[in-house]
């Protein structure tokens, strides 16, 4: 992007937490990426899919990058499984504040398909889960599956600061930053006790991974003498950060070298597989999804379903209970 085309210039990394389009992430050098592209997030959710055995599936998606991208890539992954049809695909125009999603929800009404993949943005899944709400849509038999602008910025979705019931029952997915790690576990538990509020994943992890960086750069200099450049006038042609690169290199190590504090390896990204369980606390962690070994610690019977105990799906069609 234009933020690391820049730093580059004067050997300055750039910690990435939310930038998950592909060809971003395999042309850039100076950029350290906390989250891995967006075909991995289609993979998780295509297992979660195949999991249920929602053969059938609808999905709606903001028609930008981000959403083109998730539909494209789960609908390649769906093509080569013939167990699988994508009934219907919709996308809108982002930057149309007043959209109703009229086309788009009353053709999933109309239909027998009771599952939606939703990909977009938490502020246009808010609009269109108020307006599915109207028509029914998040009544006992369907089951919509959100991505990770979605759950990882789920304080958008309250309405006066409080979630909606309607919303018990989503599925989603967000990318895994190291959750497990002691320093994360830590900055979190300080941060709720120093400011009575949550922080979020991708700063706490990013924090973290700074922090641990520049100690490791501090430690390794003790002893030594670290002297400021002649010239730091605006004037000077070449001002570039002398130490830069090892700061880079230590920001990757701390990530997913052998001395990492978050147990993070971007060449095998994790997903956390998300439930919204209740209006209380929101998006809640019910699985795992990595890389070569798919789903994990799936707890199916911790899922909340959309209001009932007695849905069942049979090939993403819904029928009724026996």
């Amino acid at each position: 992007g234009v933020e690391e085309n820049i730093l580059r210039e004067v050997d300055i990394p750039l910690l990435v937490t939310e930038a998950t389009n592909p060809s971003l992430q395999f042309r850039s050098s100076w950029a350290v990426f906390l989250v891995p592209p967006d075909t991995y997030q289609s993979e998780a959710i295509f297992d979660l899919l195949k999991e249920y055995k929602w053969y059938e599936f609808s999905m709606i998606a903001s028609g930008d990058e981000y959403g083109i991208n998730g539909v494209l890539n789960l609908q390649n992954l769906a093509s080569k499984d013939h167990h699988f049809t994508t009934r219907h695909v919709h996308y809108f125009d982002p930057s149309d504040g007043d959209y109703q999603f009229e086309e788009e929800l009353g053709s999933i009404k109309d239909d027998l398909v009771k599952v939606v993949v939703l990909n977009c943005h938490a502020l246009h899944a808010k609009r269109i889960f108020r307006e599915a709400k109207k028509r029914g849509l998040l009544e006992n038999s369907f089951i919509w599956i959100t991505t990770d602008a979605t759950t990882m910025k789920q304080d958008l979705l309250k309405e006066n600061g409080k979630y909606h019931p309607y919303y018990v029952g989503l599925l989603g997915s967000q990318p895994n930053y190291g959750e497990e790690s002691s320093e994360f576990l830590e900055m979190q538990r300080d941060y709720l006790e120093a400011a009575a509020t949550s922080i979020p994943s991708d700063l706490t992890a990013s924090t973290v991974a700074l922090s641990q960086a520049l100690r490791s750069i501090h430690d390794s200099l003790t002893g030594t003498t670290y002297s400021e450049p002649d010239d730091l006038s605006c004037s000077t042609q070449s001002l570039k950060w002398g130490d830069g690169k090892a700061f880079r290199d230590r920001i990757r190590e701390k990530i997913t070298g052998e001395t990492s504090v978050l147990y993070y390896d971007i060449s095998r990204p994790t997903y956390d597989i998300m439930n919204f369980e209740n209006i209380n606390y929101g998006f809640e962690k019910v699985g795992t999804w990595q890389e070569g070994e798919g789903l994990k610690d799936l707890a199916g019977n911790k899922v909340e379903w959309s209001g009932r105990s007695d849905i069942k799906f049979s090939g993403g069609m819904y029928e009724a209970p026996t």
